[in-house]
């Protein structure tokens, strides 16, 4: 805005200088030119100065787009750190586990658990023909409470024959 106001009035200016020669009034014509040059100087140095400016902008633009291009480069990595802290924590724990039992015992262990999710979608099969409590639900019921608390008493066995052992490996 100030830059189409200088314009102009250097525009004035100029129209005052020729008006002033036309009346052979030289040294009023001399004074409104000094004043169009400084209009004139002015204007410069505003477009100096928005040319600055642009430059200033893009430079700036520039830095930060490069500022956002490295801190999704850096949360890519900071996930993929933590990705791979957590695998290398799953991958001890897994090995800590098959260093505490045995591959007969792990067998025995997935067969039980294989069994027991046999016997669930078998009661969920029969659950879903039958949506009212029947004798027969309630006899599977009891069959696999049964089963559990067989398995339970199997592992709780276990684990002191083992905890004996552990404790003479360990001295």
């Amino acid at each position: 805005r100030e830059k189409a106001e200088l314009s102009a009035s250097a525009q004035r200016w100029d129209e005052r200088a020729k008006l002033a020669i036309s009346r052979d009034r030289e040294e009023l014509a001399r004074e409104a030119l000094v004043a169009k040059k400084q209009a004139l100087t002015q204007v410069a140095q505003i477009e100096a100065q928005e040319e600055n400016l642009i430059a200033i902008l893009a430079s700036q633009s520039t830095q930060l787009t490069q500022i956002a291009d490295k801190l999704s480069e850096v949360k890519e990595k900071r996930q993929i750190l933590i990705h791979r802290a957590q695998s290398a924590k799953e991958r001890n724990e897994v090995a800590k586990t098959l260093k505490k039992s045995d591959s007969a015992e792990i067998a025995a262990k997935f067969s039980e658990l294989e069994t027991k999710i046999e016997r669930m979608e078998a009661d969920a099969k029969m659950a879903s023909w039958s949506s009212s409590t029947s004798t027969g639900d309630e006899f599977a019921k009891m069959e696999r409470d049964a089963a559990v608390e067989e398995e339970l008493a199997k592992l709780k066995a276990a684990a002191k024959k083992k905890a004996p052992k552990e404790k003479s490996d360990d001295e």
